[in-house]
């Protein structure tokens, strides 16, 4: 993220036509109503100027005159923190953020053992049909395959607050497990509507747009959770309380 924050930087000070059109992708970025769309068609007119169907970013550094050192990064991930300081004069509260998600990544790898996870995994695929919640994909096991394609996704880590109650579980594909553990998607409780919304935070929406990473899937289910996807015992929906407590430690 910080490098590009430098790009979008250097490019604001020059009139080059690299510079132009990434002017009018951060632009779309940033406009109050987000469109898909124009973010994508802003993207592709770098990544076409650039001739590149890959990563464009290091070229752009390369047009904008920006150098990078990561090879020291990559060779002593211990200074990891002190490097992206200091070499791309990344702040405290980006920072911040991307050490929020990796520890939440890191908790949700310490998975519940024995009698109390099974079960919890069958509460939750029970309670949802299987289904996951986010796309409406209805994915149980048949005989013919080892396992569905559903798993119970904690939404508070288990190994950081150990509650394995239905109200801190969702019901989602494999796919979308691991954008919901990774922070790609964001989960939250609207209360002034009452209704689930999903979203994708900016930084993983300007991040992906660099770098060629295919957001659209996830794009395409931001909005209201359909009510229909959600266990028919409300009891069961996922705590706002919980909801809250997850995107404040992800997301600040």
């Amino acid at each position: 993220m910080a490098r590009i924050l430098e790009v979008w930087r250097v490019a604001s000070q020059s009139g080059s036509p690299i510079s132009n059109l990434i002017r009018i992708h951060q632009s779309t970025v940033y406009s109050p109503e987000i469109n898909h769309k124009l973010i994508e068609k802003a993207s592709k007119n770098i990544f076409d100027f650039c001739e590149t169907i890959y990563d464009p970013l290091q070229k752009i550094e390369s047009l904008l005159n920006i150098e990078q050192d990561r090879g020291e990064i990559d060779r002593n991930t211990d200074s990891l923190d002190q490097s992206l300081k200091e070499d791309f004069g990344i702040d405290d509260a980006i920072l911040s953020e991307l050490a929020n998600v990796e520890n939440v990544r890191r908790w949700r790898k310490v998975a519940a053992r024995g009698s109390s996870a099974s079960k919890f995994s069958n509460y939750i695929k029970e309670a949802y049909q299987h289904t996951c919640c986010l796309t409406g994909q209805r994915l149980p096991k048949l005989e013919s395959i080892s396992s569905s394609g559903v798993d119970a996704a904690h939404i508070l880590p288990w190994a950081s607050h150990g509650i394995n109650a239905v109200d801190n579980g969702i019901c989602l594909s494999k796919q979308y497990h691991w954008a919901f553990d990774s922070g790609v998607i964001k989960l939250s409780f609207d209360r002034k509507i009452g209704e689930y919304i999903v979203s994708i935070p900016e930084r993983v929406m300007i991040e992906a747009q660099f770098h060629g990473f295919s957001i659209e899937p996830y794009a395409s289910i931001s909005g209201v959770v359909p009510r229909e996807r959600l266990p028919r015992n409300p009891a069961y929906w996922p705590n706002p309380d919980y909801l809250d407590a997850l995107n404040k430690i992800m997301f600040g």
